[in-house]
């Protein structure tokens, strides 16, 4: 087999081994993509951010995947010219400013269950806005919602019985501290206690195994 032969296999087998559902997510990809634009997933393309993989939808926009489209933070100036291609739910989720004055301009259109999960600072303004619509389930699990989530729970102090008292939690704190000293310097009781030392088998309740 000729040294050309060869070289043309391997470049065969180089292009198989890519994965090019996920290359068409990569921003840094889109020169290879070009090269090859039999080998996009238009879909995932859609999700791509990038100034070029936006170039590239907008010049084929009947491939776009317009659902996951609106998901996309560079999304936003094609969707303004296309309003009725928009998916609302996904707009909902987008985290980019430029979708929240779409957003703004258009609440009865907003997805608020999926609002509750958007992380950016931009969904937080709109649903201290609108408390009224915040799903708190979905809120309860976004990190970026954590200082609303510790105003609700002190609006409902009265209503709570803590488990422990603020006593009650600095004991454990101090007996937590003598335990790890006691531990790591071998003194103590609980280095002792062949329960607490390094070959022992506790479970998730910290009660030893028999």
């Amino acid at each position: 087999m000729s040294t050309e032969t060869n070289c043309e296999n391997y470049k065969n087998e180089s292009i198989i081994k890519i994965n090019w559902s996920m290359l068409s997510k990569n921003p840094e990809a889109i020169h290879l993509l070009e090269q090859y634009p039999d080998r996009i997933c238009w879909k995932m393309l859609s999700t791509n951010p990038s100034p070029a993989a936006i170039r590239l939808l907008v010049q084929n926009q009947d491939k776009i995947c317009w659902g996951v489209f609106s998901l996309n933070p560079g999304a936003i100036p094609l969707l303004e010219a296309y309003p009725d291609k928009i998916h609302w739910p996904n707009l909902s989720s987008n985290p980019s400013e430029a979708a929240f004055r779409l957003l703004e301009k258009n609440q009865d259109k907003i997805d608020w269950s999926n609002l509750s999960l958007n992380p950016s600072t931009a969904a937080m303004r709109l649903l201290e806005n609108n408390p009224d619509k915040i799903d708190w389930y979905n809120l309860s699990q976004n990190p970026a919602a954590i200082n609303r989530l510790e105003m609700q729970v002190r609006l409902c102090s009265g209503y709570l019985e803590p488990q422990y008292s603020g006593e009650e939690l600095r004991a454990m704190a101090m007996e937590r501290r003598r335990k790890a000293s006691s531990l790591l310097f071998g003194t103590g009781e609980y280095a002792k206690n062949p329960d607490y030392g390094p070959n022992s088998r506790r479970n998730a309740k910290g009660e030893a195994y028999v």
